[in-house]
């Protein structure tokens, strides 16, 4: 499993040399740090061979698996909350307050406020500020999303594809870009328009709108001819509702009671026209339902095989990585056989009650 550490401080030098040696059972994929530390992040980066560093929480959850909070103790109850809820394993010194008596006194607040608004409220967050503490609570989602992802390149490691899933405070993201051509000119339009619209969507802008921006950006970033597919869906994570936004991108896969159907036809990549031709819909999801976004290139042999595979797996309530793994190896296994070998990515999320 990949893992994320957020902090640099004494802590993560003494553990440091033991995460990066042989007998670790996880990767240190990444270390997120404060801008003023950002000299020291690199520092530890370069030393152990941690391959991504970032100043932004948000990004490193969608690198890795687990995330080690080495923070002070008043700041993990906030941070443990954003990676529980974008589906993170958390890895914490010491409680998410600084006394198990004012864990417990934070959840028995939830409940009796949640009883007198009649809504099942989370544990709320303390802020404090020149002597005034405010408790902020929030209602608990119905729903709460898992995220799994999986891919191969069509040559070397570089793949032009690029995935983000996260949830903001109400719905869950994902998206999937795909750069035109292979390798590394591709992977540079790709992650550009996958990060870009990420940042836009947590901002409150809208899919078409964010679209329109990154297509911008694209015709802007040289005077070759870039584009990349734009694919993303958001769900909200107490109605279920689901927006589909597609520019260029390959079918998608909705898996609803257990029965898979291909959505989205054929529209231009955004880059290449001075506007974006896209499709939008709105479906309804629900716990136990599926959505998969997919690269062209998982489409060498059509649509059939995968909505009968999504179909078995979701019979098997297999977990959205181990689904993304199947759909990658299956359709590399035919690529091969076809000699039209290309990028190759599935993007996976599963819907599960939020209680």
């Amino acid at each position: 499993m990949k893992l994320g550490i957020l902090g640099t401080g004494m802590i993560v030098r003494e553990f440091l040399p033991w995460l990066a040696g042989p007998d670790c059972p996880f990767t240190v994929q990444a270390l997120c740090s404060t801008q003023r530390s950002a000299p020291v992040a690199d520092e530890m980066c370069e030393q152990y061979g941690i391959p991504q560093r970032t100043t932004n929480y948000f990004e490193l959850l969608q690198w890795v698996d687990v995330i080690y909070l080495a923070v002070p103790n008043l700041q993990h109850y906030r941070y443990a909350k954003v990676a529980l809820e974008a589906g993170k394993h958390v890895i914490v010194e010491k409680p998410m307050a600084c006394t198990a008596a004012q864990t417990e006194e934070l959840a028995a607040l939830a409940r009796e406020v949640g009883r007198i608004c009649r809504r099942t409220l989370e544990t709320p967050q303390v802020l404090s500020c020149k002597g005034m503490t405010t408790l902020l609570f929030s209602e608990r989602p119905v729903l709460r999303a898992v995220f799994g992802m999986a891919g191969a390149a069509a040559q070397g490691e570089v793949s032009g594809d690029a995935v983000q899933q996260f949830c903001s405070p109400t719905a869950a993201q994902m998206i999937l870009c795909d750069g035109m051509g292979t390798g590394r000119p591709a992977a540079v339009d790709g992650n550009l328009a996958a990060e870009l619209t990420a940042r836009l969507l947590k901002a409150g802008i809208p899919a078409e709108l964010a679209a329109r921006l990154v297509n911008v950006a694209l015709a802007l970033k040289s005077e070759e001819e870039s584009g990349a597919t734009l694919d993303l869906i958001s769900v909200d994570l107490y109605t279920g509702t689901a927006r589909l936004f597609k520019a260029g991108a390959a079918p998608g896969f909705l898996v609803h009671g257990g029965r898979a159907r291909a959505v989205g036809d054929v529209s231009l990549p955004v880059g290449i026209l001075g506007g974006v031709n896209g499709q939008s819909r709105v479906v309804h999801l629900c716990a136990g339902d599926y959505a998969v976004l997919v690269s062209d290139g998982l489409l060498v042999d059509g649509t059939a095989w995968v909505v009968k595979q999504l179909e078995l797996s979701a019979a098997a309530g297999e977990a959205p990585a181990q689904v993304a793994k199947t759909l990658v190896e299956t359709a590399r296994a035919r690529a091969l056989r076809t000699g039209r070998p290309d990028d190759i990515t599935a993007a996976v999320l599963r819907l599960e009650n939020g209680g």
